[in-house]
């Protein structure tokens, strides 16, 4: 499935030109069907939640909080729905991750 990106997607952030550069060559491989996948880690207000939410209007995507989603959600995600793009996002906010889809120490 080729994905349609938007050229302005990441209008919103300011900088970060290299980031926006990796993911707009990385999704453009997925339209010859190679799986695609980031792991984003940084300092708080590094703009991780920015980019998942630029990303989650490509059509098709998923956006998710990873706590708030059990296991038996995702799965049921990956299997039914099938999305293009899966995003989810870890929110270290406090909350209570009811599974932690990957710890980064």
């Amino acid at each position: 499935m080729k994905l349609k990106i938007p050229k302005d997607i990441f209008a919103p952030i300011i900088g970060y030109d290299d980031v926006k550069e990796l993911f707009m060559g990385a999704l453009k491989m997925y339209g010859d069907g190679l799986p695609v996948h980031f792991l984003m880690v940084g300092e708080p207000s590094s703009a991780k939640t920015m980019f998942l939410l630029c990303l989650s209007k490509i059509k098709g995507s998923v956006y998710l909080l990873g706590s708030r989603v059990s296991k038996a959600g995702l799965t049921d995600i990956l299997i039914e729905q099938k999305p293009p793009l899966l995003l989810i996002d870890e929110r270290a906010d406090g909350g209570n991750m009811s599974f932690p889809l990957c710890p980064v120490k």
